[in-house]
C-alpha cells in the first residue's frame, strides 16, 4: 500500500467517523461542526482527485457559507431536546439498523467486486480538467457571453435587493 493510499484511507475514514458523529449527536451544534468537519474531508478527497476547484468550491460554498447559515440558524432558533415516544422510537431505530445493515452490505459487495477488476489510469488530458486554470479558460474563450449575462444578472439582482430594502427602511 503507498503512503497515498494511506493518507486516502484515513481521510475517508475521518470522513465516515464525522458523518455517524453528526447523525448521531443529539446537540445540534456538534451536529453542524462534525458536518463541517465532513465537508473539509470530502475537500481533502477532491483534492487527491486531481479537482482542485471542486475543493475550493466545496470549502467556501459548503462549509463556509451554508454551514455558518446552519449554526446561526440553530442559535436563532435556541431549539431544545425534543422527547421522543417509546414506540415510534423503536420502530425508527429499527428501519435505521436495516437501512444501516443494506447499505453495508451494497458497500462491501461494491469494494470485493472493484477489487477484482484493475485500476486505470487518467490520461494527461483529463487529470487538468478540474484545474483553475482549465476552467479559467473554459470561462473566459468559450464561455465568455454567458459568464458575463450572469454577472448582469446577479448586479440586477443585488440593486433590487437594495431598492426593496430601502422602501422599507423609508
Amino acid at each position: 500500500m503507498s503512503l497515498e493510499q494511506i493518507f486516502e484511507l484515513v481521510v475517508g475514514a475521518a470522513a465516515v467517523a464525522s458523518a455517524i458523529t453528526m447523525v448521531l449527536s443529539r446537540n445540534m451544534v456538534m451536529s453542524v461542526l462534525s458536518m463541517i468537519l465532513n465537508f473539509i474531508c470530502l475537500a481533502i478527497l477532491y483534492l487527491t482527485l486531481n479537482a482542485q476547484f471542486i475543493a475550493v468550491l466545496q470549502i467556501l460554498v459548503y462549509a463556509g457559507g451554508i454551514m455558518v447559515l446552519f449554526l446561526f440558524v440553530i442559535m436563532l432558533l435556541n431549539i431544545r431536546d425534543t422527547q421522543h415516544s417509546a414506540g415510534k422510537s423503536k420502530f425508527n431505530a429499527l428501519l435505521a439498523i436495516a437501512i444501516g445493515v443494506g447499505f453495508l452490505t451494497e458497500m462491501i459487495i461494491l469494494i470485493v467486486s472493484s477489487a477484482s477488476r484493475k485500476a486505470s489510469s487518467l490520461p494527461e488530458s483529463a487529470a487538468r480538467l478540474g484545474t483553475v486554470e482549465s476552467i479559467g479558460k473554459a470561462l473566459y474563450t468559450s464561455y465568455l457571453l454567458p459568464f458575463e449575462a450572469v454577472s448582469f444578472l446577479l448586479l440586477a439582482a443585488i440593486i433590487g435587493a437594495l431598492i426593496l430594502a430601502k422602501k422599507k427602511l423609508d
